[in-house]
């Protein structure tokens, strides 16, 4: 039987007979313990009083003051998204590798504490990159807006239909082992444990870093603080017992009947909340532990505050129980077959119980104690709330979820890192508050999955389901390109997510180009300072690819595609074709150089002949007609057709800001030329990429880019493009509203399999269907997909995927400023229009109707 299908062993007999552990002692109220029952304040509970600094090992006293019962350890482990076999048994082998008398606690910590994420968000941000004071003002203004809303947003739930809050997912393990005296050779008995758990650890990248000392004092600080964040930063005082200083000094604790209040001078309160599991589903799989987070398929269940879940392992003698278990199994066989035992269905229960848990041992792993704690850190107005929310999380599960009343001390104490030592494990005992389960149950139960992180530095940032701070960099990607496909239906959020992507990376210092039909980037680029290009007839845009060519080797590649775009917008051209082409360009920049033009290739391609050359007259005998075919479908962009004034002498596609946006709106009429338009700025950008430093990110978004990449030559010029960005450390984004869209022509498709980020905002029905047959999706990206949605004011939802970095769904979630800015909502766009009319700068405006709106609630 596999470890992640091993059903629960429940053996209440462990817990009551005193041939088994002994007479049970009542609990008489929260503060007995059988050491340190007489405190002053709440740090004396603590366990911790020294700390071996080279070994990162920690001294845990006993019941007499300064004894030494356990030494400990903790490992900071990475949360994991998903689970198998092979985790659950690596985690089982770890429960069975420890001695007897050893507590482990693995605990999942739902922290508030954001700070290094929101630091590394404001790090992110180059202001010396920036190409003016007014550019460097706006940016810094929009990143303390986000910043002051993800803070709140760690604190309260920051939308209304959606219970869980933002936070930081952790997951630590940590050792307690029974020492009778303190001597180097123990320390170096379980530093070797340690070791051989790192490296298995390890095996599934869920290692991330041994505990020293401040580690501890940030975690149990964060954990204890009023503020519901981490205080100023902790360093360690070796002059003084651990303990007291885990807790900041002006921090007042209050112990009730139901929880602990927190308080701090300055108002800041915080309760906690203990409940722990009383019954167990019949059979629970690793993989189901992300669930005790709350509802990842469509968010509706989740905490709305901190939360701390532990479970706490008693490791028992394997032989002592090994041998008691092959008795009672046989007993209890024995009852169960008698007459009386046929007649009560308990006692067949009992022995198909104490079978499993034979079979544990015949399998190779065992039995032991365990414990389930939640603790819940709501604010003093939202206990109820926050009770009933964890309550519905795990009966969602199959567990009985119970509030630790007259125990909440204790409960607090048994969830404190390395605070499992032979005192406390006796007092648990003795309190009844241990199930025996077997090391497969452990293993299945132990909570060391959370939510997907992302991928790499938090420029661009989501929020997940259950709350993670997601950080995703498309520079970051491990394993492959930069290009990415947006793909979003109307009303999704798309362009708003479009334009906070491009934000964000003009603020970490990159040159951004952005190809629009639509105006959705109008306001954005004139607020940040950009250059909005429009073609215009006032504009007079000059797209002449000939005056654009540096090295008509290097460019080769993009502009024989380009010119064969002019000349069959709709067939692909033939290989003898293209390779006339080629000739005929390469001849004519051998005469001409940067003085080549359209025209001027037109009559070249009049007089080519079948052997590659041309003939001054063109003589009919000896010209190609195919290739003057060719010339003769050039006509409309040369000097004699409609486009010609667009190729006529010198380009004018200069970009002189570190923003620039190309809107060819006034070219959708003209499908054929807008897409060689399309083209050719495709050309000079990649011209621009190769002279801007290589460490320079650099950004592309094609937005509708299913209505521009149309032609037959279009696949092999994305190819060529997307190649040529690459090199150069740039990345393309394509926006369409559907992934069939993709599908619609060759370069689309070509944008699609050249990019290894996929970002999907909500979708249509007859879309998702499609994702399973052309993107490889499982069943189960198919359903997270198809459960996205936007709620229009608030979120966005997003699906991120990496492809080997893997993927998960972050609500975007912007702060009212920056929603504003990049709103494509035909009221939002209207306010502004207005304010712009009254002479205010597109960042005043959008500020004007802020301040108007809020005025109006």
């Amino acid at each position: 039987m596999s470890a992640l299908s091993q059903p629960f062993v429940s053996l209440k007999s462990w817990l009551t007979r005193e041939d088994d552990l002994g007479t049970p002692s009542p609990v008489a109220d929260e503060n007995h313990f059988t050491t340190r029952q007489d405190y002053n304040r709440f740090s004396d509970l603590m366990p911790w009083t020294g700390y071996w600094e080279t070994e990162k090992l920690f001294a845990i006293e006993g019941e007499a003051e300064g004894s030494i019962e356990a030494i400990g350890y903790a490992i900071e482990m990475n949360p994991q998204t998903g689970a198998t076999d092979d985790m659950a048994r690596l985690i089982q082998e770890i429960y069975r590798d420890m001695p007897a008398g050893a507590g482990v606690q693995v605990q999942l910590w739902g922290s508030p504490d954001i700070d290094a994420f929101l630091n590394n968000f404001k790090k992110v941000v180059r202001p010396e990159l920036l190409q003016d004071d007014a550019q460097r003002s706006l940016i810094a203004r929009m990143t303390a807006e986000r910043s002051a809303h993800y803070r709140k947003a760690s604190l309260v739930p920051p939308v209304s239909s959606r219970p869980s809050v933002m936070r930081r997912y952790r997951v630590v393990l940590s050792v307690t082992m029974p020492v009778k005296d303190v001597e180097y050779r123990t320390l170096e008995r379980i530093i070797a444990l340690r070791d051989a758990q790192v490296s298995k650890l390890k095996t599934y990248y869920q290692f991330e870093r041994v505990w020293g000392a401040e580690d501890l004092m940030a975690w149990v600080r964060t954990l204890l603080s009023p503020a519901q964040h981490s205080a100023d930063p902790v360093c360690y005082d070796d002059g003084q017992a651990l303990r007291y200083q885990m807790i900041t000094r002006d921090t007042v604790a209050s112990v009730g009947r139901l929880g602990i209040t927190l308080r701090s001078p300055n108002g800041d309160a915080v309760c906690v909340r203990a409940h722990s599991a009383q019954g167990y589903p019949k059979q629970f799989d690793l993989h189901q532990v992300a669930s005790m987070l709350g509802d990842a398929n469509k968010g509706s269940m989740g905490y709305p505050c901190p939360f701390l879940i532990t479970m706490g392992v008693q490791i028992l003698n394997y032989d002592e129980h090994k041998n008691l278990t092959q008795m009672k199994t046989a007993r209890a066989i024995q009852v169960s077959e008698s007459p009386m035992g046929k007649a009560l269905p308990d006692v067949s229960k009992r022995a198909a119980d104490w079978k499993l848990l034979q079979n544990a041992y015949d399998e190779g792993g065992g039995a032991l104690r365990l414990y389930h704690q939640v603790l819940l850190f709501p604010s003093p107005d939202a206990v109820a709330e926050a009770d009933e929310a964890a309550r519905a999380i795990w009966r969602s599960l199959g567990f009985a979820l119970s509030p630790d009343t007259y125990m909440q001390t204790q409960a607090l104490m048994s969830s404190l890192p390395m605070a499992l030592g032979p005192s406390l494990q006796r007092d648990i005992k003795v309190a009844q508050r241990f199930s025996t389960k077997t090391t497969a149950n452990a293993a299945n139960l132990s909570p060391v999955l959370g939510e997907w992180r992302g991928v790499g530095a938090p420029v661009l940032t989501f929020t997940g389901r259950n709350g993670q701070t997601i950080g995703v960099n498309l520079f970051d990607n491990p394993s492959g390109n930069y290009n990415g496909c947006v793909v979003g239906t109307s009303g999704s959020g798309k362009s708003a997510f479009l334009n906070e992507l491009a934000e964000r990376y003009l603020a970490m210092g990159a040159k951004v180009w952005i190809i629009d039909v639509g105006r959705s980037y109008e306001k954005l680029c004139h607020a940040l300072g950009g250059q909005y290009i429009e073609f215009t007839k006032e504009a007079n845009v000059v797209l002449n690819p000939f005056t654009m060519v540096n090295d008509i080797d290097e460019d080769m590649e993009m502009l024989k595609p380009l010119i064969a775009q002019m000349i069959s917008p709709g067939r692909r051209l033939s290989d003898y074709e293209l390779s006339q082409l080629e000739l005929a360009i390469r001849g004519l920049w051998e005469e001409r150089g940067p003085r080549s033009s359209i025209d001027l290739l037109a009559e070249k391609l009049k007089l080519a002949c079948h052997d590659g050359g041309t003939l001054e007259h063109g003589e009919e005998d000896a010209c190609d007609p195919r290739i003057r075919d060719l010339a003769v479908q050039l006509t409309s962009y040369t000097s004699l057709g409609s486009y010609g004034h667009y190729f006529e002498g010198q380009h004018t596609v200069n970009f002189n800001s570190n923003l620039v946006v190309l809107e060819l709106e006034e070219l959708k009429s003209k499908k054929d030329l807008q897409a060689v338009a399309l083209f050719i700025l495709m050309y000079r950008i990649t011209q621009e990429m190769y002279l801007a430093p290589r460490e320079q990110p650099k950004v592309v978004i094609l937005d509708e880019a299913w209505d521009l990449l149309t032609g037959g030559q279009t696949g092999d010029f994305i190819e060529a493009g997307y190649r040529r960005a690459r090199k150069y450390g740039g990345a393309f984004l394509t926006g369409t509203q559907g992934i069939n869209d993709y599908y619609r022509s060759a370069a689309s498709q070509a944008a699609l399999e050249n990019a290894d980020w996929l970002f999907m905002l909500r979708q249509k029905q007859e879309s998702i269907a499609k994702l399973e047959e052309k993107l490889a999706f499982t069943p189960h990206m198919a359903h997270l997909v198809s459960s996205l949605r936007t709620e229009q004011g608030n979120y966005s939802e997003v699906f991120v995927s990496c492809g080997q970095a893997g993927y998960g769904v972050g609500m975007l979630l912007l702060d009212p400023y920056s929603q504003l800015m990049g709103s494509a909502n035909a009221r939002d766009f209207s306010a502004v229009r207005q304010k712009l009319e009254t002479g205010l700068s597109m960042a005043d405006a959008v500020d004007a109707v802020l301040q108007d709106r809020k005025a109006a609630i």
